[in-house]
């Protein structure tokens, strides 16, 4: 009896496989992002690029990475640190008083929340996202913006609102790429490397010849198109809500309950969400 325990206790114990978590970096990283806007075909795409640079910020004793942000027009610097599982990010500063806010939570489970000054982001669910061959584990907020641990968001800008995106509704951001260390970690599949060059905008093409908005809704979704398309809308549960076949025009999608959905379009997949 003694020995059948001592080898269940060896098979369990050696059997386990150890649970790996991703710290959010705050150094040695950079992330590409794609902005595309406009309503009507040509939609305009730019790009912005982030990384750390090798200073550090102190105030009020406590230290912040330095992160600069620049876009075709603008450069921006950001302060960010971490604080147990939160990444908070410098908003105002006056003197040796400053204020900041929670940009991320990565200890957030299902209808957990985080809020700043004029925000509140809740969690819808949790998932997985597989990056670099392991899979790791990826937050869906109720506002259908989308990150992943140890990266950050993939679907916005990854500072969120204190940072410029697109000024109209029917704007899109997606993360194209992410380094740490100078290896890339995450590449996103829609483009051809970590530059949004011609070659990978004209891979894209699709994508920038629909819109949707707004999103989140709480009524009507508004789909977009300059060419014949097939759209399918799925629940959570891989269920299909929703059919239909547009072309060239502005086509309205109502009538589905309140909750997160997957929209298909073509080759394009998107989350949107009914309030």
């Amino acid at each position: 009896m003694k020995y059948i325990q001592i080898c269940l206790i060896l098979t369990c114990t050696f059997g386990l496989k150890a649970q790996v978590n991703y710290s959010f970096p705050t150094s040695n990283a950079s992330w590409i992002y794609a902005h595309y806007t406009g309503s009507n075909a040509p939609v305009t795409v730019t790009t912005s690029s982030m990384g750390y640079t090798d200073a550090l910020f102190t105030i009020g004793g406590k230290v912040f990475s330095v992160l600069t942000v620049s876009s075709s027009n603008q450069l921006k610097t950001n302060y960010l640190r971490s604080e147990n599982d939160k990444i908070l990010m410098i908003t105002s500063v006056l003197g040796n008083n400053f204020n900041e806010e929670v940009i991320y939570d990565f200890s957030l489970s299902v209808q957990g929340s985080f809020s700043g000054a004029d925000f509140v982001k809740s969690v819808y669910t949790t998932t997985s996202q597989l990056v670099s061959n392991t899979n790791r584990k990826k937050w869906v907020l109720t506002s259908a913006e989308e990150y992943i641990e140890g990266i950050g968001a993939i679907n916005r800008s990854l500072v969120g609102p204190f940072y410029w995106q697109p000024t109209c509704n029917c704007g899109s951001v997606e993360l194209v790429c992410f380094k740490q260390n100078g290896s890339i970690v995450y590449s996103n599949p829609n483009y051809s490397d970590c530059i949004v060059s011609v070659t990978s905008i004209n891979q894209n093409s699709s994508q920038l010849q629909i819109q949707i908005y707004p999103n989140p809704a709480s009524q009507s979704i508004q789909v977009v198109s300059i060419q014949a398309i097939d759209i399918q809308v799925f629940d959570m549960l891989g269920n299909e809500k929703y059919t239909s076949k547009i072309k060239n025009e502005i086509h309205h999608i109502e009538g589905l309950p309140s909750g997160m959905y997957t929209l298909k379009a073509g080759s394009i997949i998107k989350k949107i969400v009914i309030k």
